[in-house]
């Protein structure tokens, strides 16, 4: 079995807008624990300019999705790897697709991970992170409600 590895060295930009592109990427999103569904549509994002030379990028607050170059597309496309496809990143004002990245959608999952020795967290008041405060402002509504879902960190 042949594995292909691969990382961002940075992160440039936000998913726009900035206040509600979780709602508006994701089907369903908790607000406060960020536990969210598939991907609905794609991402939008300001232009990538200042990141010009970085063939693989990620934004700020998304640490699972992954952004790169047509040269990039067209490496990973005549290689004969799968378990990919590629999406159109949005601008953020007008809606039509970036000529300059695409989105990497790694579409293979790996079952057999060991998973046992992570520590849970459960989307619930006072949980397992619950000794732990943040200082600052929340990006949730102080109301919103709880999943009380388990999820394990990645």
């Amino acid at each position: 079995m042949k594995w292909f590895e691969m990382g961002a060295r940075g992160h440039h930009g936000y998913p726009q807008p900035e206040d509600d592109y979780l709602e508006t990427t994701y089907s369903d999103v908790c607000l406060r624990c960020g536990i969210r569904s598939h991907q609905r549509s794609p991402f939008r994002a300001r232009p990538f300019r200042k990141a010009a030379n970085s063939h693989f990028l990620q934004l700020n607050w998304e640490f699972d999705a992954f952004f790169v170059t047509q040269e990039v597309v067209d490496v990973l496309s005549a290689s004969g790897l799968t378990g990919f496809t590629f999406g159109p990143v949005l601008h953020y004002k007008s809606g039509l697709a970036m000529a300059e990245r695409q989105q990497l959608i790694i579409s293979a999952r790996i079952d057999c991970v060991e998973t046992s020795m992570l520590p849970t967290v459960t989307c619930r008041a006072n949980n397992e992170e619950a000794k732990y405060t943040l200082p600052g402002p929340k990006r949730y509504p102080v109301d919103a409600p709880y999943w009380g879902t388990v999820r394990i960190p990645s």
